[in-house]
């Protein structure tokens, strides 16, 4: 008898892609509360004042600046954020920029 004979299966390995990391990284690393950490920022943004008048903003100028607190091992930390004074906040502000006048010097 003739029997069809069928070719071989063919065994196909998955093919495994890395994906990007999704884990945050801290910009600088800095203390809260004297607590080691890090600082992501995730929104920066220094508009200089102009010589306008149509609001005391667009005359003196203003600064948004937004971030998350990382542990040292790059995970949220929003127990540290918790700990977070004014005075904390408008000194990250300064380590930030100093930290870009570091790095585009």
């Amino acid at each position: 008898m003739n029997q069809a004979v069928s070719p071989p299966a063919l065994y196909l390995e998955p093919v495994r892609i890395k994906q990007p990391s999704k884990q945050r990284t801290g910009d600088f690393k800095t203390r809260i509360a004297g607590i080691p950490c890090q600082i992501s920022v995730t929104h920066y943004l220094r508009e200089p004042g102009k010589d306008t008048w149509d609001s005391d903003w667009d005359h003196t100028g203003y600064v948004e600046f937004e971030f998350e607190i990382l542990d040292q091992r790059n995970r949220p930390a929003p127990w540290l954020s918790r700990k977070l004074t004014e005075v904390d906040h408008h000194r990250l502000l300064t380590e930030y920029e100093q930290y870009l006048s570091s790095i585009h010097a």
